[in-house]
């Protein structure tokens, strides 16, 4: 899935959060399984971005999508500027959505440039130096 934001919640030990609408079925796969990955999409990634965000391409996602299985077994987008391999310790429901937070197990870092959504939109990060 895409998810339009993610948080740090803590450097020591390292966790960050995320928010899905209850309505996805991801959720119930994350709680079943205890793990995820964030992958971070370079502003190459674009249509990556649009095939995880359809929910009626679920089947094609990791079929047309260059890819590895974590430390934790989580997929890993190998072409993704970076990805956090995470253990989850908390899924709260609250309202239409779950906050997931995990704690990050191992990091992987890739060169390149973010991919940015932003009212609506794809964008770059521009230097105006």
């Amino acid at each position: 899935m895409t998810v339009s934001s993610f948080s740090s919640v803590s450097m020591e030990p390292p966790q960050v959060l995320v928010c899905i609408n209850q309505s996805v079925s991801t959720g119930d796969g994350l709680k079943e399984s205890g793990v995820f990955a964030i992958n971070i999409l370079s502003s190459e990634q674009q249509s990556t971005s649009n095939l995880f965000a359809d929910p009626n391409k679920y089947e094609e996602r990791f079929v047309n999508t260059p890819h590895t299985l974590g430390h934790n077994g989580a997929p890993l987008l190998t072409d993704s500027l970076a990805s956090l391999e995470c253990t989850i310790i908390e899924q709260i429901a609250i309202g239409t959505h779950w906050i997931i937070i995990g704690e990050i197990q191992n990091t992987h870092l890739n060169d390149g440039n973010p991919l940015l959504y932003y009212k609506a939109g794809y964008h770059l990060i521009q230097n105006h130096s």
